[in-house]
């Protein structure tokens, strides 16, 4: 199936029975039962590579297969290029039980997220671990019913798949910490094309498509619930060869088009790809047209906005102190949005928990760097509300405007200073964390004016800071002490007891699905 967060695991295996004393195990070389290259391509475009290593070890009751998928894409976002480097590993039984598991990822520059586990007695302990530092460890429920990565590879052929089956399967995902049951059907057979590698005269590679008769497979994740929101994943189209083996698979990337990873040789795989000015923008391609032009978007005081989708949608804006649905159909609605510049007014307001005000992964905000800057731009201030400003303030004027930068925590963007919305967002919501200011981050999109282009709304991250009883937007792109009417704010989060980028997953749901007409600003 395809991995959200493709990932790398290195752990080690122990069985230790308890008995009668045990004669020295044999030793059984690592047999390869399958070594398999994939180019992947994006509209004719070639964008990367995937390899994907099982081995055999053992034997009877010992045996184990551990199998290593490693997958590297370059994208351009926003004008500049970012490599994703994305691993998985599995070791599990002959029969597909799960003993241990892991991701790895780097998404532009460092840090590398790792996520290792071990699973025994129907639990999974997870190690989480940025560029080698360990951030801490985890304990969650493992169903028995989890297959491995190669069980999973090889059911089609285990159950002598033919057209019109159906069967399901259940994952154990990394990328949002739980289980995923994915159902897959079998079609027909058809023709498709594939790669077919020659060389000319003078030995130099050349790749060409041929047709090819494969079996093709259709599978769809079930919705997972990510915060309250439940988010549909893309499905994947699969093409079996005569030994009912995947050779060809097709996905939809959010925000790009469709990816087709095609079997072929290391040289294949490997070879360079297009010029990175040939590629589609990312960036560029997720943003939203919006037909209305607005003068001063950001000190607009109030808005209407008519929101349309072509398809289903369980849920894609939040309701809160400054943004109300109205008039919802399963197909539309209307959003009520209003400036929001000011905290609350009750100075002896309860706290809205203590997740936003603990120091985690993403957000460590107890790291000894953020705590001496935070006192440092706040001095003597008392005030949370201007605190929150002030460190609002220091970081949109300290920090550069990056797009290669990956999705680091707290404290490495503190000593980089580098960074776009994500960066900005996280920064802010640390240093007021340090500041005893309980804070989270939202997502969700702004409306974009930029000279010489027409307008249109862009996906977005920003700071809500809690001050007298009321969460209250700040933006430190923007550093204007509090947001317009032009954030719309589709869900937001304290990041507590969160160690991969799950919380984003609801922005993969609605790209290129809305179309947004404004109804009224002033």
């Amino acid at each position: 199936m395809l991995r959200f967060l493709v990932c790398l695991l290195v752990l080690t295996l122990t069985v230790a029975p308890v008995g009668a004393a045990q004669q020295p195990a044999k030793k059984i070389e690592p047999k390869s039962v399958v070594d398999l290259w994939q180019a992947a391509y994006f509209e004719g475009l070639k964008v990367g590579h995937t390899h994907r290593l099982v081995t055999q070890t053992g034997e009877g009751d010992q045996l184990r297969y551990r199998t290593t998928h490693a997958m590297h894409l370059v994208i351009k976002r926003y004008g500049g290029v970012v490599p994703i480097t994305l691993e998985q590993t599995c070791v599990e039984t002959a029969d597909g039980k799960v003993l241990e598991l892991g991701l790895t990822q780097t998404i532009g520059m460092p840090p590398k997220q790792k996520i290792v586990g071990q699973v025994a007695d129907g639990a999974i302990t997870l190690t989480v671990s940025l560029d080698d530092k360990v951030q801490g460890t985890r304990k969650l429920p493992f169903p028995e019913e989890c297959l491995g990565l190669y069980a999973q590879e090889t059911i089609f052929q285990r159950k002598k798949s033919k057209p019109s089956d159906k069967l399901s399967l259940t994952s154990f995902e990394l990328a949002f910490m739980g289980p995923l049951t994915i159902r897959a059907e079998v079609k027909d057979k058809e023709k498709v094309d594939q790669l077919l590698m020659k060389k000319d005269k003078e030995g130099k590679l050349l790749i060409s498509r041929e047709p090819a008769v494969l079996l093709r497979v259709e599978t769809t994740p079930d919705a997972v619930l990510v915060g309250e929101t439940r988010v549909q994943l893309p499905s994947k189209t699969i093409w079996l060869d005569s030994k009912m083996m995947p050779v060809r698979e097709q996905f939809e990337m959010p925000g790009l088009g469709v990816v087709t990873l095609y079997k072929t040789t290391r040289e294949a795989a490997l070879k360079e790809g297009v010029a990175p000015d040939r590629l589609p923008d990312f960036g560029l391609n997720i943003n939203i047209p919006v037909r209305q032009t607005l003068d001063e978007p950001y000190k607009t005081q109030t808005a209407v906005y008519r929101v349309t989708w072509k398809e289903k949608l369980d849920r894609v804006f939040a309701e809160d102190a400054r943004q109300t649905i109205r008039n919802a159909t399963d197909k539309s609605l209307e959003l009520v949005v209003t400036a929001q510049r000011g905290p609350g007014t009750n100075d002896n307001a309860m706290s809205p928990g203590q997740e936003y005000l603990t120091s985690n992964q993403f957000i460590d905000s107890d790291d000894a760097r953020i705590r001496a800057l935070a006192r440092a731009i706040t001095r003597k201030e008392n005030d949370p509300w201007k605190k929150a400003l002030l460190l609002e303030k220091w970081v949109h004027d300290n920090m550069k405007v990056s797009t290669s930068v990956g999705f680091p925590n707290a404290s490495k963007i503190a000593n980089d200073l580098e960074g776009d919305c994500r960066q900005h967002a996280l920064l802010l919501a640390a240093l007021c964390r340090a500041q005893s200011i309980p804070s989270r981050t939202a997502i969700g999109l702004i409306y974009v004016r930029e000279p010489g282009k027409s307008p249109y709304f862009g996906f977005h991250m920003w700071t809500e800071v809690w001050v007298r009883g009321k969460w209250t937007a700040l933006d430190a792109v923007l550093g204007q002490g509090g947001v317009g009417a032009t954030h719309l704010k589709m869900a937001d989060q304290s990041w507590d007891k969160v160690e991969t980028l799950a919380p984003l997953l609801p922005i993969s749901q609605v790209l290129g699905k809305l179309q947004i007409d404004i109804v009224s600003a002033k």
